[in-house]
């Protein structure tokens, strides 16, 4: 997600946007077409269900989402329903009073048994619950089977050595160790959060506060590591605009991702079977062990909450059997305890967290201000299009000039 938008120069925006949907559908905006087989069978089963028809409204990349959306807030075109972020980013679109509470409904959730309360606490914000549930993500790094055995591995690394050891026999056997890409512009942050996580935790929390520089010591070590990858030959490409695919094809043995992912991979042909899944070591092991999270909230707008057609669909996209159509073709867990998942890996990350005893991190995206998410974005961006420590220089001092300023009016 990028930088708050300048109201002035998106405004406009909202006079070209437009759906593509019949006028007794409720439109759902989104930038994630990479669930689109999952939201194409929702759409068919909500219809079934309500009578009621569903319509997804694809943005990409993720910028120009938000920029839609920001335009929409400002000119009163908000679609009915739409997908957003939980942390900062929830409580800042909250602030502007155009969403919708859903505590009756996250009551009713409970009480029949489809939620947990804890779930609906992801989306909560000033007292309320704001968002259903799309997904609880997990960042873990998934792994080809296949490629690792050809390159002579016969499990996951436990250590940070041994998953530098393993990339290295990768890179020996020709074969490319991480996939990793810009692909929608955000997943430029992943691999610093992931290395920041892993060697110093408290310095990435403090990022968010304003009390660790983005050109102090942490971050310095961070794109070190990182940049060390790249140096080595460890990263692939990171212009392609299909990561799922990529990995799915064998491009890159391991894949840094959220959980969430796992039906993506398997609708692009690569088989549960031939996947495995680990949790990345912690580089610092006297560091708390962690992971990444990520909880995605689809938002009512507050202006169409009283349609009898909106309550409809919401009613539905809180029950078993909009969960289980997202399970079963999409490979997305939303948490609903009547629809176990379908996938053995989603249980498999859940049995991996409970045995390391992770504490969970809010993802970067979710825990960053909005106004410094898109200038930041940018800079990781040209870090991982030119991946030197000059370049790493140049985009830690340009981070940290755009992050002062902020804090210093904040």
């Amino acid at each position: 997600m990028c930088c708050a938008i300048r109201v002035a120069a998106v405004a406009a925006l909202v006079m070209c946007a437009g759906f593509a949907a019949r006028a007794d559908e409720v439109v759902i905006a989104n930038d994630k077409p990479i669930y689109k087989v999952g939201f194409v069978a929702l759409s068919a089963a909500a219809e079934q269900s309500t009578g009621v028809g569903l319509h997804f409204d694809y943005y990409q990349p993720t910028d120009k989402y938000v920029a839609y959306i920001q335009a929409a807030l400002v000119g009163n075109a908000l679609p009915p329903l739409f997908t957003w972020w939980n942390g900062t980013n929830l409580k800042d679109i909250v602030a502007s009073g155009k969403v919708a509470p859903l505590d009756a409904e996250w009551d009713a959730a409970v009480k029949n048994g489809n939620f947990a309360r804890s779930t609906g606490n992801l989306f909560a914000a000033d007292g309320h619950i704001w968002g259903m549930s799309l997904g609880n993500g997990r960042w873990v790094v998934f792994y080809n089977k296949k490629l690792f055995a050809k390159a002579g591995i016969a499990a996951a690394p436990t250590t940070w050595q041994e998953f530098l050891d393993d990339a290295a026999k990768l890179k020996a056997a020709g074969i490319t160790p991480i996939n990793s890409t810009l692909q929608s512009g955000w997943r430029a942050f992943t691999w610093f959060e992931e290395i920041m996580v892993r060697t110093d935790p408290d310095a990435f929390a403090g990022l968010f506060t304003g009390k660790v520089p983005y050109d102090g010591p942490a971050v310095q070590q961070a794109f070190r590591i990182w940049g060390d990858l790249y140096a080595k030959g460890y990263m692939t490409d990171p212009r392609s605009n299909q990561d799922a695919v990529d990995f799915a094809s064998g491009k890159g043995a391991m894949y840094l991702m959220a959980d969430w992912v796992t039906g993506a991979l398997e609708n692009a042909g690569l088989g549960g079977d031939d996947i495995g899944v680990f949790i990345m070591p912690m580089i610092n092991t006297s560091a708390r062990d962690s992971i990444i999270v990520d909880a995605s909230p689809i938002l009512v707008t507050k202006a169409t909450a009283d349609r009898p057609e909106v309550k409809k669909m919401i009613a539905y996209l809180m029950s078993e059997d909009a969960a289980n159509v997202l399970r079963d073709k999409q490979g997305l867990f939303i948490a609903n305890l009547k629809s176990a998942p379908r996938s053995k890996l989603v249980a498999e990350v859940s049995d991996l967290i409970a045995k390391r005893k992770v504490v969970s991190v809010t993802r970067w995206q979710e825990a960053t201000a909005p106004e410094l998410q898109g200038d930041l974005i940018a800079e990781f961006g040209k870090f991982m299009l030119d991946p030197t420590p000059a370049t790493a220089t140049k985009v830690m001092a340009s981070m940290q000039s755009v992050n002062k300023t902020y804090w210093d009016s904040h």
